[in-house]
Formats: C-alpha cells, structure tokens, sequence
C-alpha cells in the first residue's frame, strides 16, 4: 500500500506540474501505417497497462502517459473519454486545492466545479451543504428558502419534482412525509368532504388525520377543540360512536347515559322517548339483578381473544391461564360467568402493554377490552361498585379504553 501510494503521489506531481496534454497526428500519406509509427513511448504507455489503439485515443482527447496514468489512478479501468469529463469538471482543480480524492472525485462527477463552488460561497454556502444541494439540482437562491423551511435536499428535490413551491410544500407536508403521501390524505379529506385548507386548519386545532376525516370538527363547532375532544375521548369512544351519540344527545346526557350502562345512542334515544333516564335505568338494574350480576357475563370467544393478545404481546401467563380455564366452562357462543376481579386484571394487563407498544393488534385489544368493560360496568353498577370506588377499578378501565 505504500509502495502504490509513493507511486500515485508521484504521477499526480508529475501530472499537476506540467502535463504535456499533446495530441499526436496521425499520418495521411499512409493508410497501412502502424500505430507503433505514431504514438509516442509506447514502452511508457504499455507500462500503464494502456495498449497502442487504447494510447491513441487517451492522445486524441490530450492526455500523454503521466496525465493517463494519473487518472487511472484514481478511478481503475477508467477510459479517456471518461477521464476527460472529469478533467473539464474540474477534478485537476479539486486536488490541486488540496481537496480529498474520494471528494473531488465526487464534486467532479456531479459537475461541481471549482468556479460553481465559489459562487455557493459568495452566497453564504460551505462546499459541503452546497454540494447536496447542487446535486440535487438547486440554485444557491431557491435552496436557502428550502433549507429555512427545514427541508434536507433530496426531500425538497422530491416535492418540488412535484412541482411544490416551498411555501406550499411546507403546509403539505404536515399531511404525509412524501408527495405521495401528502397527496393520498388530500384524497382521504376529499373523500370525507373536506378541503385540503380546513384539514390544515384542524389539524392546527389539535385534531388527528382520523378524526377529521371522521367528521369530529363538526362535531366541536362552538366549542373550545381541545377540552371537547378531551371530554369525548375519556368516555372511550371512537369518533363514529361520538357522532351518534352527537346527533341524539348533548354531550352531558350522553355522558349520564354511557355511566349508566347505556353505551348504544340508538338504544338510549328509544328508552328517552319512552320517558326513561339514565338514573332509570341504574335503579332498575340495582333492584333486579343485583344477586344475578355478581359475576360478569362474557362469551367464550373473547375470553379465548384476551387470552391471544396477552400471550402474542407476552404478557401475565398467570391471566392468560386464568382466561383459558374460564372459557373451558362454557359453550362457544354461550354467556360464560366470569369474576369481575378476573375481567379488570384482564383491562389492567391490557392497559399495561399498550403503554409498552406490545400489542400486535391494538384497534382489536381496544374493541374486546370496551366489550369486557361494559360487562364489568353493568356488574358494578348493580353491585353498588362505581367509579368511585376506592379501588378505582372502574374508573381507571373507562379512563384507558
């Protein structure tokens, strides 16, 4: 490695000091002649590793046997025609600046050249940060907008392919990381009737791609965004489940009716009519099913679901065999009476393990865990337990899930 570094450093002096660049002529009197009869130091240019028809094409494009072997040097197998674009971008200049191969190669065949540079620097640029931003074909101007919007340049090249505007892109990335991206959101909120403008206005009020699209801004008119979604969101509810229950009821009779037990609006809406409230309903179930409710009726399917997702996410082994043995009891579609003591472990294990980001499904641990907990609200209602409990068992399944 020393040997072929001593022997490089010297080409490369030999050739930046003064290389001959001359062009041989070739002869006109004679068709038959010989390249050996026109190219100079064949001895020289064998030695290179060059033959005599590959010699006289390095001499046609001006390069003689030390600036030949220079290029060579650094890129192996390089052909002249090659080398003379790297020699026109300036790659010479590069090294002679004292520049590292490797980089110079770079900038040299990106076309950076030394004079290109100079014109980044006068506007605030170092050669590094300006090279990015010329390979990814900007101007000086148009990529310190970019950049002050907190683009890196292969990102900006990508949006402005797009034919994004900086100003534009800026907003639109708040959509998707891509073009691509940004434009199937812009799809998803025309297919819920809503402009790309009033998407960007929610989304500054604190609202989720998921939400919007699931019409919760409409929802929160006339209201402070942040407190309504709070409010809503504690009940744990998807933004379907709120909009019915929107459309039918104020958010505080909605919230007296899902405390009651009541988690369908539609089912809520039919008792109102009838004259039946929510403290209704509670007292009812006190006075006729407060010995049957003791244990928490749940069908075989979704204790053999809860066992799956505790096992998958590796969580508690001795709740997962508790789920098994109690789903044992029963038939597959049939009520199976579990403990309520069993059913808040189950929220309590599932409530542990997505705050770890375990879960391989969380929408379905979410969805089994509502199902699991209206079971248990309807045993603590009828059993005098609420969410005041000491114990707080209930209040914090409603407050997770």
């Amino acid at each position: 490695m020393v040997v072929v570094a001593i022997v490089v450093a010297r080409l490369v002096n030999r050739y930046l000091d003064g290389p001959s660049k001359a062009r041989a002529s070739r002869p006109a009197e004679s068709a038959d002649a010989t390249l050996s009869s026109v190219v100079p130091d064949l001895d020289r240019w064998a030695g290179t590793g060059i033959d005599e028809a590959q010699a006289q094409v390095w001499m046609d494009n001006e390069f003689d046997v030390d600036g030949a072997a220079y290029f060579r040097s650094l890129v192996p197998g390089i052909d002249a025609v090659a080398a003379a674009r790297l020699r026109s971008s300036g790659l010479e200049q590069w090294v002679r600046l004292g520049l590292p191969t490797r980089q110079a190669l770079d900038y040299a065949t990106a076309g950076f050249t030394v004079t290109i540079a100079e014109a980044w620097r006068d506007a605030g640029w170092d050669d590094g940060e300006a090279f990015a931003w010329f390979s990814a074909r900007f101007d000086p101007t148009p990529a310190a907008a970019w950049r002050a919007s907190e683009f890196a340049p292969r990102e900006a090249q990508a949006w402005k392919r797009e034919h994004f505007g900086v100003r534009q892109a800026h907003e639109w990335r708040r959509l998707g990381d891509t073009p691509e991206q940004a434009r199937d959101v812009e799809r998803r909120l025309g297919d819920a009737g809503i402009t790309v403008t009033d998407g960007l206005r929610w989304l500054d009020r604190g609202f989720s791609l998921e939400e919007i699209c699931a019409g919760w801004p409409s929802l929160a008119t006339g209201s402070d965004a942040g407190s309504w979604r709070t409010e809503w969101r504690g009940m744990s509810l998807s933004p379907i489940e709120v909009s019915d229950w929107h459309v039918r009821f104020s958010h505080d009779e909605a919230t007296r009716w899902i405390h009651a037990g009541v988690r369908d609006p539609a089912i809520a809406s039919r008792l109102h009519r009838r004259g039946v409230e929510p403290d209704d309903v509670v007292r009812v179930l006190a006075e006729r099913f407060n010995d049957l409710f003791q244990r928490v009726p749940v069908t075989r399917d979704d204790l053999l679901s809860a066992a799956g997702q505790i096992a998958r996410a590796g969580g508690s082994p001795d709740i997962r065999h508790r789920l098994e043995r109690a789903a044992a009891r029963g038939g597959r579609h049939a009520p199976t009476d579990v403990d309520a003591d069993l059913i808040e472990a189950v929220l309590d294990e599932l409530q542990r393990l997505e705050r770890a980001d375990a879960l391989g499904a969380p929408h379905t641990a979410r969805a089994l865990a509502r199902r699991l907990q209206r079971g248990l609200i309807a045993a603590t209602l009828v059993t005098g337990r609420d969410e005041t409990a000491p114990d707080g068992s209930v209040e914090r399944a409603s407050a997770v899930w």
